[in-house]
C-alpha cells in the first residue's frame, strides 16, 4: 500500500490510505470503516487483502463498495490463493491487479478487467556502490572474516528457513537473517536458526540497503506458495543493489529472471552446493533493463490503463448515421479494421430500434397500410409506405399516442440498448455505433421539424464523442438500396439528418463517391475523435 500510494500521488492522483479497524474478517462491514470510506467520496477503492484472493476477500470488497456505489472496485492479488477461482455471482471485482502473469492464469476470473502489476523497487536507494565490504561489515557489527549470505523476511516456518540453518552449519560462511517486524515471529523457528549458527536481527533497519551492499550473496529459500508474496520484494532489492541471488523457483521469479540476469535457481537438495558455486564466482550483478519492470512509472501506467479499461465510460463512442443506402455498415467495418490496425480494441454495435414491446402496433400499422388504398405520393407514385406514413402521422397527432410513443423510446429502446453499450465500453477502447438515438428521432420527426429526444433517453444512453452523418442524393440512395420506400421518404430524412448535424455538432460527409474515397474522409474525421481518456481522478487506498 505504501508503494501504491506514493506512486499514484507522484503521478498527480489524490490518495487516502484507510486501514480497516476491528476484527479483520468483519472489518469490511464495520459501520465505522464504511462511514470513513463514504466520507472520502472515492472514485476507486483499491483493496489489498492480507493474503491470497478468496471468496471472502471478494465479499469484503463488495461490502466496501456499498459505501461508495459509483467507485471502481479493485483488488490486489499479491500471493497464491484459490486456484481457478470463479467469482460468485455479484462478487466480481471491477479490476484485479495481479503480481504476475502466472498468478493471473492460475487464479481464474475474479474481475471484469485484469492487469499484471509488478511491485516497485526504489532503484535510487537500492543501487550498487563501490564499498569495502569488510569495512562496512565491521561498521555494521557483522562478521567480516567469512563470506556473508543474507536473507530478509518473516520468521515463519513457511519460509523454508531450515535451508539457512543448513548453510550456517557448514561453517564456511556466515548467514545473516534480517527478520521482519511487521508480523509475529515464530519463537521455535527463531531459536532453531540461532542454535544452528544463523545470526538473526529483528528490528527496523532504516539503512537496510547498506546490509545488501555488505553481503556477498542473497538467498531466497521459500517453497510454500503462501510463504511469500508472488514477486518477493527482497529479491528485487538485492538485484537492484548488485547482489547475486540463489533462489528456489518460487512464484513469478522464473517468469522474469534467469541465471544470466542475476538469479540462479536451485532445488532445496542442491541449495548448499549452488550457494557454494555462486560464492566461488565472487561476482556482482550488473543491473540491466529488466528492472525497468519495477519502476513507479511502469506501475502507474499499468494501473491507470487497467482503471481506464474498466471504466463504463472509458471507451470512445463514435456514431455513423445517415439515410439508407449511404454505406454506414460498410464504413463501420472499414473503420473497425482501421482502428484495430492502430492497436485499439474495437467493438461494433448495430443500434437501430428493433421494436419488441411495440412490435404488435408496428405489425398492425403495416397491415392497415396494405388494406388502405394507397394515394399517390409527392413523386407521383402510389406506395404502401406512403399510406403507412399517413396513418402513423394521424395517430401521432393525438397527444396521448405521442407521449406513449416517446415513453416506448425510453423503455423499448433506451433501456434495452444501454446495458449493451456499457458492456462494450468496459472491454474496448472504441465502440462504433451503426445508427443511434438520432436515427430514432429522425424516424419519429418525419414530416415535421426535428423533435428533441426524451430527457430520460439522453440520460440512459451515454453521450457520443463523435457523430458522422453520411449524406447522398435520393437518386443515388435508391440505386444502392432498392428496398427503400420512395424518393420523398429519402428527401425528408436527408433534411432531418442535416438538422441533426447542425444541432448535435455532427460531421456531415458526402458519401456519393466510391467507398474507398468516402472512407478516407470518414477515417480522417474519426481519427480526430478517438482519444484515450485523460488519466486523473482520486484513488482511495484500502488495506486490510
Amino acid at each position: 500500500m505504501k508503494h501504491y500510494a506514493a506512486a499514484m500521488r507522484a503521478a498527480g492522483h489524490s490518495v487516502a490510505e484507510l486501514v480497516l479497524e476491528g476484527p479483520p474478517r468483519r472489518a469490511a462491514a464495520d459501520p465505522r470503516n464504511l462511514a470513513r470510506l463514504r466520507a472520502s467520496g472515492p472514485e476507486v477503492i483499491q483493496y489489498v487483502p492480507y493474503s491470497g484472493v478468496t471468496p471472502g476477500s471478494l465479499l469484503r470488497l463488495r461490502l466496501l463498495g456499498l459505501a461508495a456505489p459509483k467507485a471502481t472496485r479493485s483488488i490486489a492479488v499479491l500471493q497464491c490463493g484459490r486456484e481457478r477461482l470463479a467469482a460468485p455471482h455479484g462478487l466480481a471485482a471491477t479490476v484485479a491487479l495481479f503480481a504476475s502473469d502466472r498468478l493471473r492464469r492460475a487464479t481464474g476470473r475474479i474481475a471484469h478487467t485484469s492487469a499484471v502489476v509488478y511491485p516497485i523497487v526504489d532503484t535510487t536507494r537500492f543501487a550498487p556502490a563501490p564499498v569495502d565490504r569488510a569495512a562496512l561489515r565491521r561498521e555494521l557489527g557483522l562478521p567480516h572474516d567469512l563470506p556473508l549470505v543474507l536473507h530478509v523476511g518473516h520468521l515463519k516456518a513457511s519460509r523454508g528457513l531450515d535451508l539457512l540453518g543448513a548453510l550456517a552449519e557448514s561453517r564456511d560462511l556466515s548467514v545473516l537473517m534480517i527478520a521482519s517486524t511487521s508480523t509475529e515471529a515464530d519463537p521455535d523457528v527463531w531459536r532453531n536458526l540461532e542454535r544452528r549458527g544463523v545470526r538473526v536481527i529483528r528490528r527496523y533497519l532504516p539503512d537496510i540497503e547498506r546490509v545488501y551492499r555488505a553481503a556477498d550473496l542473497y538467498v531466497f529459500p521459500v517453497e510454500d506458495p503462501l510463504g511469500s508474496i508472488e514477486m518477493p520484494l527482497s529479491v528485487l532489492e538485492a538485484l537492484a543493489s548488485g547482489l547475486p541471488v540463489v533462489s528456489t523457483p518460487f512464484g513469478a521469479l522464473p517468469e522474469l529472471f534467469s541465471h544470466d540476469r542475476g538469479v540462479t535457481f536451485s532445488t532445496p537438495n542442491a541449495f548448499a552446493a549452488t550457494v557454494a558455486t555462486a560464492l566461488a564466482q565472487d561476482g556482482r550483478v550488473t543491473r540491466d533493463a529488466h528492472l525497468a519492470e519495477f519502476t513507479k512509472e511502469r506501475f502507474v501506467a499499468t494501473v491507470e490503463d487497467a482503471l481506464r479499461r474498466s471504466a463504463p465510460d472509458g471507451a470512445t463512442l463514435v456514431v455513423l448515421s445517415g439515410v439508407d443506402g449511404a454505406g454506414k455498415t460498410t464504413q463501420t467495418q472499414l473503420l473497425q479494421d482501421h482502428l484495430e490496425a492502430q492497436g485499439f480494441q474495437v467493438s461494433t454495435l448495430w443500434c437501430r430500434w428493433d421494436p419488441l414491446l411495440v412490435k404488435p402496433a408496428v405489425k398492425l400499422l403495416g397491415l392497415l397500410s396494405r388494406v388502405r388504398r394507397p394515394r399517390p405520393g409527392r413523386d407521383g407514385a402510389a406506395s404502401p409506405a406512403a399510406a403507412r406514413r399517413s396513418i402513423r402521422a394521424r395517430i401521432l397527432r393525438h397527444r396521448s399516442a405521442w407521449l406513449a410513443w416517446r415513453a416506448l423510446m425510453v423503455v423499448d429502446y433506451g433501456m434495452r440498448l444501454a446495458p449493451a453499450i456499457r458492456r462494450a465500453r468496459r472491454s474496448n477502447d472504441v465502440v462504433l455505433l451503426d445508427r443511434y438515438w438520432h436515427d430514432v428521432m429522425v424516424d419519429f420527426s418525419f414530416g415535421g421539424p426535428l423533435t428533441a429526444p426524451p430527457a430520460l433517453l439522453r440520460r440512459l444512453l451515454p453521450e457520443a464523442q463523435g457523430i458522422v452523418i453520411l449524406d447522398v442524393p435520393e437518386t443515388v440512395a435508391l440505386q444502392r438500396k432498392t428496398d427503400t420506400p420512395d424518393a420523398h421518404y429519402l428527401s425528408e430524412r436527408r433534411r432531418l439528418y442535416r438538422e441533426v448535424s447542425e444541432r448535435y455538432d455532427a460531421v456531415l460527409l458526402d458519401a456519393t463517391p466510391g467507398s474507398d474515397e468516402v472512407f478516407r474522409k470518414v477515417s480522417a474525421a474519426v481519427d480526430g475523435m478517438v482519444r484515450r481518456p485523460d488519466r486523473g481522478g482520486s484513488v482511495v487506498g484500502e488495506a486490510a
